[in-house]
C-alpha cells in the first residue's frame, strides 16, 4: 500500500470514529455531523454504516426493568411456564404489595382473555385482588365459572362472590356453585358429585 493510501485509510477511520462520537455519544443528526466534519450527508451515513458493520459500535440499553425481565425468563425456562410478570416491590406493605401483582396480574388477563372464554377461577385474597384491578376498555362475552366449592371465609373472598364481580366487571355471566370445598364423607362427596 502506498503512503497516501495508507494516509487516506487513517483518515477515513479518523472521520469514521468522529462521526460515531458525534452521532451516538453528542446526539447529533446527520446532517449536523456533515457541517461539523466537513463532509457530504451521504459520507456520514455511510461512514456510521461502516462503523456498524466493523463492529466499532456497541449500543446497550440500560432499563430499570431489565432485572425484573431476566426473573421472568429465568422463571419461565425453570418451570416451563408460557409467560412470567414479576412485579416490584415498592412498599414493605402486604396489602400494597398484594394490590400491585393483582393489577399485574388483571393485566395479563386483559391481554389474554377474548370473546367466548370461559374463566375458572377460585376465592381468596390474590383472585380478589386480580379482581379488582380489572379495568377493561371494552365489555367481554365470557362465562366466569368457580373451579371450587366454598370455603369458609370473608365474604370478598369467597369463590361465588369473586366469580360474580370478575363477570360484572367483564360483562360476562358468571355461574355459582352451592357446595363445600371439602366434603366430611366418602358418601357426602358421592352426594355432591350427584
Amino acid at each position: 500500500m502506498s503512503p497516501t493510501n495508507s494516509r487516506d485509510d487513517i483518515t477515513i477511520v479518523r472521520q469514521m470514529y468522529q462521526a460515531l462520537v458525534l452521532h451516538y455519544i453528542e446526539a447529533k443528526t446527520q446532517a449536523e455531523i456533515a457541517k461539523e466534519l466537513g463532509i457530504s450527508h451521504a459520507t456520514v451515513n455511510r461512514l456510521i454504516k461502516r462503523g456498524h458493520q466493523l463492529g466499532l459500535v456497541e449500543i446497550k440499553i440500560k432499563s430499570p426493568v431489565e432485572q425484573l425481565v431476566d426473573i421472568e425468563a429465568r422463571l419461565v425456562a425453570i418451570g416451563g411456564l408460557q409467560r412470567a410478570v414479576v412485579v416490584p416491590s415498592v412498599s414493605d406493605n402486604p396489602q400494597t404489595a398484594l394490590q400491585r401483582v393483582g393489577e399485574a396480574a388483571a393485566r395479563l388477563v386483559l391481554e389474554t382473555i377474548k370473546d367466548g372464554d370461559t374463566i375458572s377461577i377460585t376465592g381468596g385474597k390474590g383472585v380478589s385482588a386480580v379482581v379488582a384491578g380489572l379495568k377493561p376498555s371494552r365489555s367481554y362475552d365470557v362465562e366466569v365459572v368457580p373451579a371450587t366449592g366454598l370455603v369458609q371465609g370473608k365474604h370478598y373472598t369467597d369463590v361465588n362472590h369473586v366469580a360474580s364481580l370478575m363477570a360484572d366487571r367483564l360483562g360476562g355471566r358468571a355461574y355459582q356453585i352451592h357446595a363445600p370445598l371439602f366434603a366430611d364423607s366418602p358418601a357426602q362427596r358421592d352426594m355432591l358429585m350427584g
